[in-house]
């Protein structure tokens, strides 16, 4: 049965109603299918639109083609004007028989059993929506433009987490741990705030919404690397955030570039350090600088160290080449090691509970090698001096 090949997939959030596309709205909550022929039929081509009603709250949207092509069953495809395939769900053979849309905004394709062969809420980007769960493992990645770097939001056994991915390096910049120990295996965004659940469904902690409206999806922003719960709100007619896990703008992770420092006042400023070069591998004389009520906000779980004291921290940056800065934690000592400066942002004395470091070159290293051999070569002349003008005077004395 090769019946389906979809040529173009529309799902996303919209506050307007297009009722121009279709002769029939279908009301908010509802459901609806696209039932493939049982017969192959060569030229069909079938159109569905899945529209927003004139209902107040806004609802997901899906605009999609159908059209029987050969060799395929069940296979949903996004292709180019020229026929390009883009993207695919890989579900040929499997069956398939429609394609359906729920209420929650998950796509998902089922076979006569209606068993779920394919769905998008397996497959997540940057956005989780209302009633969506994602499991242990799972992770939503945002892309900045124009950068090398991305975001990400991943759920591990312990902890839920952000990160700044760029290169070779992995830095965690936010973290929610459960006040009890127990494991994570899932979690869900409900109407109030985002579930977490252990191997039992058991609920073991949630991140509450600061608002009483409904919530509607969480999203990593691609600028800031922040992410938030949002609601609609009716008064802007906007999707508007009612909780962001970073407050402090010094705490989004590439607001200021390398080497960089952000200030009290929220400003970008360039730490100025003496002896600072970023390469420090072929020269042993250095040493740790301390940043006065300066912190880093990453941390880089390859590079930690517990069980450390400050100076021990400090040593293990200067007996590692590669090593640039280093972060200590005064409170469960621990020790983290930078292979770039970035993410330091200036505390209070009273937020000061660790301290960042720097490696720098020993203040007067290389001119204490040349006055070393200055004074070398002034001794050995004096001494030679001093043992001909001897040699002279005793031989004129002996003459004498």
């Amino acid at each position: 049965m090769n019946l389906l090949s979809l040529l173009a997939l529309l799902i996303h959030f919209s506050s307007h109603f297009y009722g121009h596309c279709i002769t029939n709205n279908i009301h908010l909550g509802s459901e609806t299918t696209l039932d493939v022929p049982m017969l192959y039929i060569t030229g069909l081509v079938e159109k569905a639109f899945i529209l927003e009603t004139s209902q107040p709250t806004p609802n997901f949207q899906a605009g999609l083609i159908v059209e029987a092509t050969e060799d395929k069953d069940g296979d949903l495809q996004l292709t180019g004007q020229k026929g390009e395939i883009g993207w695919r769900t890989a579900t040929y053979g499997q069956g398939i028989e429609r394609l359906q849309l729920s209420n929650t905004g998950n796509l998902v394709l089922l076979d006569e059993f209606n068993t779920i062969k394919w769905q998008s809420f397996h497959f997540p980007t940057d956005v989780m929506l209302w009633g969506q769960t994602l499991d242990v493992g799972t992770k939503l990645t945002s892309f900045p433009t124009n950068s090398n770097s991305f975001y990400s939001f991943e759920i591990h056994r312990e902890k839920l987490a952000l990160y700044l991915n760029s290169g070779n390096f992995k830095y965690s910049y936010w973290e929610f741990n459960p006040t009890k120990p127990q494991k994570i295996s899932f979690i869900r965004l409900a109407l109030n705030g985002l579930q977490l659940f252990n191997d039992d469904n058991h609920k073991i902690a949630q991140i509450p919404s600061k608002r009483l409206q409904r919530l509607r999806f969480l999203a990593i922003e691609n600028t800031t690397g922040n992410i938030g719960f949002y609601y609609y709100s009716t008064t802007t007619t906007k999707f508007e955030a009612s909780f962001q896990s970073l407050r402090n703008k010094c705490d989004q992770p590439n607001l200021c570039k390398a080497n960089d420092i952000c200030t009290l006042s929220k400003e970008c400023s360039r730490l100025e350090i003496e002896g600072f070069s970023g390469n420090f591998c072929g020269n042993r004389r250095v040493d740790m600088q301390e940043i006065r009520s300066a912190i880093s906000i990453l941390r880089d779980e390859n590079k930690k160290m517990v069980n450390m004291t400050r100076e021990t921290c400090a040593g293990s940056c200067m007996d590692d080449c590669t090593c640039v800065g280093a972060l200590f934690t005064s409170g469960n000592n621990e020790c983290y090691l930078y292979e770039e400066v970035r993410g330091v942002k200036e505390v209070g004395d009273n937020e000061k509970v660790s301290t960042f470091m720097v490696k720098v070159l020993k203040k007067g290293s290389n001119g204490l090698k040349r006055w070393a051999l200055i004074l070398i070569v002034v001794s050995d002349g004096l001494i030679l001096f001093i043992c001909l003008g001897g040699l002279c005077f005793y031989i004129l004395r002996k003459r004498r």
